[in-house]
């Protein structure tokens, strides 16, 4: 049978899809599963790494099952950024993993700051100090969880944690690392003063391979959970927020996009390494240069909020309720009559970088 089609995994922090798409860039079937969120303790923000790896299995049997596995061609991922977990030698989950949401390690990004020098931080990895990126949280678990931080054999967010899951390899692209702020994005390389900020060592990261390159093949193992064909190329695709660029093809001059998700995220291109506050500078999902991003934390997933403790709703039981909320948002004239909403309930991203949200 002729190989026609390729997948796109989009990872995202609420579902994972899995996307089957013809040479013309046509959607041709889709499989989708719902992961949950775990909310702890107040500012915590936590997902199972089996639920990660399992509504991958799910909306991956879905889809092979309209399209069969003999049409794929390869895969590439897409994933919901500075989300990640720990592992253990024989690649066992050591605690839940942390989402970019998690807000815990406020007295870390001070520290790293005080120790390291926010402009040092800033300039190497593109990133002001902020408590998204997983260093943070890194030099957080190696304080607060010192058991399970000494048992850590390998860190790494979804896109390596799934590249594993399907591989059997730890390896992650390098549009995937980037976030997480240890990448020294002028070397698109792990950088060994960032690592020391978040208390890692070079060998417990995976390996990092550009996007668009064959990361390695689906194993027998992953074949049989996923209905994919043993062998099937897994190449390196990007963090979601730099696929989006490269979806609206931002590559062009002039050109910006924004993406409205669970956190809403606008950018531009460029070939040259640059920095701003105004912006934070991420490694871009191409052959070469940065996105420049501008970010807040609670886009959608604000939205969601309103709806649980305002109205008292459960979103995945009554999904209407966002039309009818739409429907009342149109009749609402322009200025919504002087109504102001400040989305800072996670802290403020760009351009003020508060995490406590008192800019």
């Amino acid at each position: 049978m002729k190989q026609d089609l390729v997948i796109g995994i989009d990872s995202s922090t609420t579902a994972t899809k899995a996307i089957a798409f013809d040479k013309r860039g046509r959607a041709v079937a889709e499989g989708r599963a719902d992961v949950p969120i775990s909310n702890p303790r107040m500012g915590w923000f936590e997902q199972d790494v089996a639920d990660w790896t399992g509504s991958l299995t799910i909306a991956l049997k879905q889809l092979t099952k309209k399209v069969g596995k003999d049409r794929i061609a390869a895969l590439a991922i897409s994933n919901q950024r500075e989300s990640f977990a720990q592992f253990d030698e024989k690649g066992k989950a050591l605690r839940p993993g942390t989402l970019w949401l998690d807000e815990r390690a406020h007295e870390e990004v001070k520290e790293v700051g005080e120790e390291f020098g926010g402009e040092t931080v800033h300039a190497t990895s593109g990133i002001p100090l902020d408590i998204t990126p997983c260093l943070y949280r890194c030099r957080w678990l190696s304080k607060h969880e010192p058991k399970i931080w000494a048992k850590t054999h390998k860190t790494t967010e979804v896109h390596g944690i799934l590249a594993h899951f399907l591989t059997g390899e730890w390896k992650t692209s390098i549009s995937s690392a980037s976030p997480m702020g240890f990448l020294d994005a002028k070397t698109y390389d792990w950088s060994d003063t960032l690592l020391k900020a978040g208390c890692l060592r070079r060998e417990q990261l995976p390996m990092l391979v550009p996007s668009g390159e064959i990361m390695g093949e689906v194993s027998e193992i992953a074949a049989k959970i996923t209905g994919l064909k043993a062998g099937t190329p897994v190449v390196a695709g990007g963090g979601d927020g730099q696929c989006a660029g490269t979806g609206a093809n931002i590559f062009l001059k002039g050109r910006a996009y924004l993406n409205l998700g669970t956190a809403v995220v606008s950018g531009s291109y460029g070939e040259s390494y640059a920095i701003d506050r105004a912006f934070r500078s991420l490694v871009a999902v191409g052959e070469k240069g940065f996105s420049f991003e501008t970010a807040i934390r609670t886009g959608t997933y604000l939205v969601t909020w309103f709806v649980e403790r305002l109205f008292g709703e459960n979103p995945r039981k009554t999904p209407k309720i966002f039309a009818a909320l739409e429907a009342e948002a149109a009749t609402v004239p322009i200025g919504s009559r002087g109504l102001v909403l400040l989305p800072y309930f996670s802290g403020i991203m760009t351009p003020y970088w508060d995490p406590r949200g008192a800019a």
